[in-house]
């Protein structure tokens, strides 16, 4: 988002640039592509954060320093980000000794391990928002 922002600048100034801006037909060009680009800015900004990150808040704030997170299905560095330095994080294989997993399988059965949480992403539109869900699990002593 903040990416189309900065060339939103630059679009207004490509066509401002060289036009005549006293004729009434670029007015009304102007300020319609002007509305084109704020509505989908508004559009943008105002999508609810994915699924993902409500795993991600709860991995966060039961997780202590050194415990092991197994990942599957996501990337790492986005977790390592999300998430913090202080956890170890290795790849999910079956039978990998791990406190958490982390997995964007929602329908995963993990023996030996509890779901803690699961984060939903509610305005899924296929081909426009993509679903980007994931589930934390922890181990049961």
């Amino acid at each position: 988002m903040r990416y189309v922002v900065v060339a939103n600048v630059l679009i207004v100034w490509l066509i401002v640039k060289d036009a005549d801006t006293e004729q009434r037909v670029f007015k009304r060009k102007f300020g319609g592509t002007l509305l084109v680009l704020l509505v989908m800015c508004l559009v943008v900004s105002a999508q609810p954060a994915p699924g993902v990150f409500d795993a991600y808040e709860r991995l966060r704030e039961d997780a202590r320093p050194g415990d092991v997170v197994a990942i599957e299905g996501l990337p790492r560095y986005e977790v390592m980000v999300n998430v913090g330095p202080h956890l170890t994080y290795v790849r999910y294989e079956p039978g990998v000794s791990a406190d958490y997993i982390l997995t964007s399988n929602l329908a995963a059965q993990y023996p030996g391990y509890a779901l803690l949480a699961s984060g939903h992403t509610t305005n899924a539109v296929d081909g426009v928002m993509p679903r980007f869900d994931a589930a934390v699990w922890q181990r049961v002593p």
